[in-house]
């Protein structure tokens, strides 16, 4: 009896051992304190039970239970969280359903909002659902329908061609341009290049620290009279 007792005792502290080292691998405590969130979505996005939830992009939960919502006016699934009683999460927060990359793992992801009101245990939210992917490409298909409608009309194509030569034109004169500066042909590549301007340009401003009275001087004009008309009195 006492081997048997031995290797019962033995067995059973293997046991919790492994149980703690579980549920310290899975960031989870069998004593954490926790609070309840239920978040209802309109289209779950492949997010599963035990999926983590994160604030700030911190894990500090995770989903315990889903479920779905029987509601005939809006159905769409509960999400419920089990979050870490210490994380206070302002009311307006939002909260959405996201991936780690495009194959990724889903989580529950909670951006916090402004305010000192805090979502209390069993609150429902309503949660910001993510777009079913055949309904992007459903849109995307009508946005190329309406496209192909829009460029079948003849004016509209000649618009187009339009726009497209005059910025052929501008093209070839902005090269043109840049091939004057860089050969200091025409009149920018003969102002960038020849340092004429720059030595009159200095000698100006030297001209001027010398004799700062020059900006204020002006030139007297001499004003001629006019000469009167004479006029011939015949009496």
């Amino acid at each position: 009896m006492k081997i048997e007792s031995k290797v019962g005792a033995f067995a059973a502290g293997a046991v919790i051992i492994i149980l703690v080292a579980i549920f310290s691998v899975g960031d989870l405590s069998l004593f954490k304190k926790t609070y309840t969130v239920k978040v209802r979505f309109s289209f779950a996005g492949g997010i599963q039970k035990s999926s983590p939830v994160r604030f700030c992009g911190i894990d500090v939960g995770e989903v315990s239970r889903i479920k779905i919502s029987r509601n005939k006016e809006k159905p769409g699934v509960i999400v419920y969280l089990r979050i870490d009683d210490k994380i206070k999460i302002p009311a307006k927060s939002l909260f959405f359903i996201n991936s780690l990359s495009i194959l990724g793992q889903k989580y529950v992801e909670i951006i916090p909002a402004s305010g000192d009101s805090f979502v209390k245990n069993n609150a429902e939210i309503n949660g910001l659902s993510a777009t079913p992917l055949f309904l992007t490409l459903r849109s995307l298909e009508g946005n190329l329908k309406q496209l192909n409608a829009i460029l079948a009309d003849n004016s509209v194509r000649q618009d187009i061609k339009y726009i497209v030569d005059n910025v052929k034109n501008f093209t070839f004169s902005l090269n043109k341009l840049l091939g004057d500066v860089q050969s200091k042909q025409g009149t920018i590549g003969r102002l960038l290049y020849d340092d004429s301007l720059y030595k009159e340009t200095e000698s100006f401003i030297k001209e001027i620290k010398r004799n700062p009275w020059l900006l204020f001087h002006k030139r007297k004009v001499k004003n001629t009279p006019k000469k009167s008309k004479k006029t011939n009195l015949n009496f």
